[in-house]
């Protein structure tokens, strides 16, 4: 936000003239509900400072229910550990799944630790495409 030129004045805010004065604007409004225009109407001459203290408000208040909830699931570290292990021992399974079908679309069996004897035990009984 700090970014954005400083205009003084808002009253083409929505016009083409001051892109990133609109954005600032649009911003707040999507954070409030509230119209473009009327968020613009207090701030007057003061300017595009103005409109970012105004932005920067609407963003922290739409943010502040998400910054509680981080902040109470970081004050236990032991219920974070535990979805990170659950999330973890997932991941493990669905890639060892992949890894299974990889390796048998690749004829490459012989190589899963699950199924240690060879694909092949010589190679007459090979597959022809792999002669």
């Amino acid at each position: 936000m700090a970014r954005a030129a400083d205009h003084k004045g808002l009253a083409p805010l929505l016009g083409h003239e001051r892109p990133e004065v609109a954005k600032l604007a649009l911003l707040a409004s999507l954070c409030t509900g509230a119209d473009p225009a009327k968020l613009a109407e207090p701030i007057g001459e003061r300017g595009a400072s103005a409109l970012e203290a105004v932005v920067i408000e609407a963003v922290n208040e739409r943010l502040r229910p998400h910054h509680r909830r981080r902040a109470e699931l970081a004050a236990d570290p032991g219920y974070l550990d535990e979805v990170l292990a659950r999330g973890n021992a997932r991941a493990n399974e669905v890639a060892g799944e992949t890894l299974e079908r990889v390796r048998a679309a690749m004829a490459m069996t012989y190589l899963c630790r699950r199924q240690p004897i060879p694909m092949w035990r010589c190679a007459h009984q090979r597959p022809q495409h792999f002669r």
